[in-house]
């Protein structure tokens, strides 16, 4: 409802400060249309010789007559569009918009006081209480740790209640502060009925302060495995160490040959996580990256430290030995084979007579370096040239056995049919029965090859016995009429 406070007022009547005047003139209400919001008074007042009113077309309110000069106000209590009119002269018509108050805004949120620790302080503890007052109405808080320059994790946490404090939790329950660092934790509040998102403007201004973490030392650090002095049992050990301190996670590892750790050797460093590897506090050289066997190795650890703070001396470094090379030296390996000195053992099912040198120590890499024959009784002229040039190809010559079972190297001694009677001889080598081959030219003319080369690839299978006789014979021989002498080196 409309309120009335109707008074006739003099033209000098001052008017109140929320008052909008509206002068009578010329036969109009001037401005026609007025908008003020509720709890505005309007003043009418007639500047006309002719007497005037200011009356409500809905019965609101009614100036009665207005000779020259005088006033008349109203207050407007309801927001909406009010019409009005001279009553003397209906054509004098006028509009009073009054519009709805703007809510006041709320009273500013007062942050909250922190309390403890003190600004600047330095903790004894990884592991801080934070505290402070929380300004009337609290009904949430959102907290936050932030290390130095980002460098390293922190606290970001909003809590749905009007706690006051807050309890960072210390190693092994939440690896998080890292030592000799400058931390800064605020807190700010809100009045909200409901959780509300973090951008929400009940959200108070922040209340900040600063504490640093508490300093380490490589004093706490022992070596657990190896021992100092101690012969590790593989390549890529693993290195495990000891702090008394358990509020310490964090930690450099170097590991080098050089007892200075300098550019003389290749250094292994990493950044490990204590409280995550497996075991604790340890560090495991890659496979990709073995040590060399044989070798005397230096290792230390320090606590890392990040952000604005300094580095922890290093401890003296710990010792130890890697285990010895297991390889076989490079050697070289030689028979005679020749009539009556040596029994061949072997043969493959295809009829191909075979001789077995020797049977090679370890798997790995050998090359033949020596293969020579020489024939007592030679139906074939010896050609030279070509025994000179195969001997260079077959030096070239380089083979990876197997890597499971024994393997051998032998010769083959081939019988062949071109133009009469043609004899051979060529290295092969053996693995696991089924993974078999051979490797070198044939020693001899081959007349069908004008190179006199002739290659030959043996399929792999059973392997079975002959005799120094049986090759003799297959190659068409007497006793004492030929003679092989093959060496090989390795493994490389």
């Amino acid at each position: 409802m409309l309120a009335l406070a109707a008074a006739l007022l003099g033209a000098s009547t001052p008017a109140a400060a929320d008052t909008v005047s509206v002068a009578i003139r010329n036969f109009a209400f001037s401005p026609g249309t007025i908008s003020v919001p509720v709890g505005t008074t309007v003043t009418w007042t007639n500047e006309d010789q002719a007497p005037h009113t200011a009356t409500s077309t809905a019965g609101g309110w009614d100036s009665g007559v207005l000779d020259t000069g005088r006033s008349f106000s109203f207050t407007f209590d309801t927001p909406g569009s009010f019409s009005y009119l001279c009553a003397i002269h209906p054509s004098m018509r006028g509009t009073v918009v009054v519009t709805a108050a703007t809510p006041a805004p709320p009273p500013a949120m007062s942050a909250p006081i922190l309390t403890g620790p003190a600004d600047g302080a330095t903790l004894t503890s990884f592991g801080p209480s934070l505290a402070w007052t929380n300004p009337p109405g609290t009904t949430q808080y959102h907290l936050q740790v932030i290390p130095a320059n980002n460098d390293g994790p922190g606290v970001d946490v909003q809590i749905g209640s009007a706690e006051a404090s807050f309890q960072v939790p210390p190693p092994p329950q939440w690896y998080g502060l890292l030592p000799d660092m400058t931390y800064t934790w605020r807190v700010r509040v809100s009045v909200a009925s409901s959780f509300v998102d973090l951008a929400d403007a009940s959200w108070s201004p922040w209340a900040e302060r600063r504490f640093r973490t508490p300093t380490v030392s490589s004093a706490t650090l022992s070596a657990v495995v190896p021992a100092s002095g101690a012969q590790v049992s593989t390549l890529t050990p693993t290195l495990q160490w000891a702090n008394s301190r358990s509020d310490v996670f964090y930690y450099e590892v170097q590991l080098s040959k050089a007892p200075d750790f300098g550019p003389t050797a290749f250094l292994y460093q990493e950044f490990r996580h204590g409280g995550v590897t497996d075991p604790p506090n340890s560090y495991t050289v890659p496979a990709a990256f073995p040590l060399e066997a044989g070798a005397t190795y230096f290792w230390r650890v320090r606590p890392r430290v990040q952000g604005d703070g300094t580095a922890v001396a290093w401890p003296a470094a710990w010792m130890f030995t890697s285990p010895p090379s297991t390889a076989r030296p490079i050697e070289t390996a030689c028979i005679d084979y020749s009539d009556g000195t040596y029994e061949g053992t072997s043969a493959n099912e295809q009829g191909q007579a075979l001789a077995v040198l020797f049977t090679l120590p370890s798997p790995g890499r050998w090359q033949v370096t020596h293969l020579r024959y020489r024939i007592l009784r030679n139906p074939v002229p010896f050609d030279a040239a070509v025994f000179s040039r195969q001997q260079a190809e077959l030096a070239r010559q380089r083979v990876e056995p197997t890597a499971t079972g024994l393997v051998e190297v032998g010769i083959s001694a081939q019988n062949v049919f071109v133009d009469g009677d043609f004899y051979g001889a060529l290295v092969y080598l053996q693995g696991t029965p089924g993974n078999a081959a051979t490797f070198g030219p044939f020693i001899g003319r081959d007349s069908s090859m004008p190179d006199g080369r002739s290659w030959v690839t043996k399929p792999g299978g059973v392997w079975k016995t002959w005799r120094q006789e049986d090759i003799d014979q297959r190659l068409g021989l007497g006793d004492g009429d030929f003679a092989i002498i093959a060496c090989v080196r390795g493994p490389l």
